[in-house]
């Protein structure tokens, strides 16, 4: 074997390693919370910024001196109506904006209700954010054992100034 074809070999070894152990990572993220209906499976989150401090204290008016806003702006669930088993995505877009300039510990917790029934604590996210508007998405899949209904999907962001919550519904055919 002529030492180009050893060369190719080599890097075709190379990428094929990568890709696999990528393949395994991704696997590897999604988790699953036990509830009454049965396993929940979430994804890893993707989390962008959509604005900076500078803009987003523009839009609220937001003066230091008068203390933090921590707002939930949306909590938006895709499709609205699913059958058991298939997925949904959740979209958070929220705003800090603190005296401080700096990141500040910030977490998103979800609990699931089915009427007034409290199903569970399905998914808990923990980060140090920068002030401005940011948005989070994961997505989840129904368990084959969730009967039919109207859910709610209650969403939580908590910091040490604050928390705000907003509820968004959701239904199992």
């Amino acid at each position: 074997m002529s030492p180009e074809a050893s060369y190719v070999n080599l890097r075709v070894c190379f990428a094929l390693a990568a890709f696999v152990a990528l393949f395994f990572a991704v696997s590897a993220c999604g988790t699953g919370v036990r509830t009454p209906l049965g396993d929940i499976y979430w994804t890893q989150f993707q989390q962008h910024r959509q604005a900076a401090r500078e803009e987003a204290a523009a839009r609220y008016r937001y003066c230091p001196e008068g203390g933090c806003l921590i707002r939930l702006e949306k909590v938006q669930i895709e499709p609205l109506a699913v059958q058991r088993g298939e997925s949904l995505s959740v979209i958070t877009t929220f705003t800090l904006l603190t005296a401080e300039e700096g990141p500040i510990p910030v977490t998103i917790s979800r609990d699931l209700l089915r009427g007034r029934e409290f199903l569970g604590r399905i998914k808990e996210i923990t980060t140090t954010q920068a002030n401005g508007t940011w948005s989070q998405k994961v997505d989840f899949t129904m368990p084959p054992g969730a009967g039919p209904g109207l859910y709610t999907l209650a969403t939580r962001i908590s910091t040490p100034y604050g928390s705000h919550r907003m509820d968004t519904q959701f239904t199992v055919k």
